[in-house]
């Protein structure tokens, strides 16, 4: 386990799910790495401490498939004969700030794509 990382739990082990959950905690902003050791081989996952607004995030490192490695681009993903399938990292939503307004990327994209269509629906000679 990475220094700047703190175990807070003992592991929950969820059998019907084949699952092991701990709560963890990091102790000072920066990358750290939590390392997972099972049937003798090391597993690794990369976590993102930071409180800036916006940092490059990789919620999940995976076995490679196709659909999960497209929703998971960050890490290089797990053999298919791996033991380990999965690490997640539940981080904390991030809200950002919208005229005062405190609210997911999402919304604000949306938003932001909707006005853009308005405004340059004559520049590309669109009608509605």
């Amino acid at each position: 386990m990475d220094h700047g990382i703190v175990i807070e739990t003992p592991p929950l082990r969820i059998s019907e799910s084949m699952e092991v959950n701990w709560r963890i905690r990091a102790k000072e902003p920066g990358e750290h790495t939590v390392k997972i050791k099972a049937s003798g081989d090391t597993f690794q996952k990369r976590i993102i401490a930071s409180e800036k607004q916006f940092k490059k995030v990789s919620p999940r490192k995976v076995v490679s498939n196709f659909w999960d490695m497209l929703l998971n681009p960050g890490e290089k993903p797990f053999s298919k004969n791996s033991l380990v399938k999965e690490i997640a990292i539940n981080y904390p939503s991030n809200k950002i700030g919208f005229f005062g307004w405190k609210t997911h990327w999402l919304i604000v994209f949306f938003i932001l794509s909707i006005v853009a269509g308005f405004t340059f629906k004559g520049v590309f000679n669109v009608e509605i």
